[in-house]
């Protein structure tokens, strides 16, 4: 029958323990990296250009649904986002402005586009067609589109 000596058992229960904390060091740090260093397609100043459009278009949405109210329906394309600013001139029910500032350009400098019909089933659609300014997109290219349906969803 063997016996291990005292000698021999203490070297081996401090590289037990060296191998006990490099195993717990190894997987922290594969934790803290598969968290915290994924990459993120969408660079953080986009992430604040999309957040504010999406901001922008609710204020819009909630201005329309005020001059619905005032007038019983929504401005026409033609008339556009303007008419929250400018009472068309065949509105005698217009009590804005329904916007305290001018009409901003979306966070890339481009035009907010409005459309009343909406199609696709919405009743108006208000949008931004991002970074690139094309129909379509991914990331900071995808289009932000605000309605009143997506609105109360």
């Amino acid at each position: 029958m063997l016996h291990c000596t005292s000698t021999v058992a203490g070297p081996l229960r401090a590289l037990g323990a060296r191998l006990t904390t490099a195993l717990v060091l190894c997987a922290a740090v594969v934790v803290l990296c598969t968290t915290s260093c994924t990459w993120d397609p969408i660079a953080p100043a986009d992430n604040r250009r999309i957040a504010l459009a999406r901001a922008q278009i609710d204020t819009f949405l909630s201005a329309l649904a005020a001059y619905r109210g005032d007038n019983g329906l929504y401005p026409t394309t033609s008339q556009g986002l303007s008419s929250l600013r400018v009472r068309p001139s065949d509105l005698s029910t217009w009590r804005g402005p329904y916007l305290r500032q001018d009409i901003p350009s979306d966070p890339w400098g481009y035009p907010y586009v409005y459309r009343f019909p909406g199609g696709h089933g919405e009743v108006l659609v208000v949008l931004s067609y991002g970074a690139d300014h094309r129909l379509g997109g991914q990331g900071a290219n995808a289009d932000i589109v605000g309605s009143p349906k997506a609105q109360s969803e």
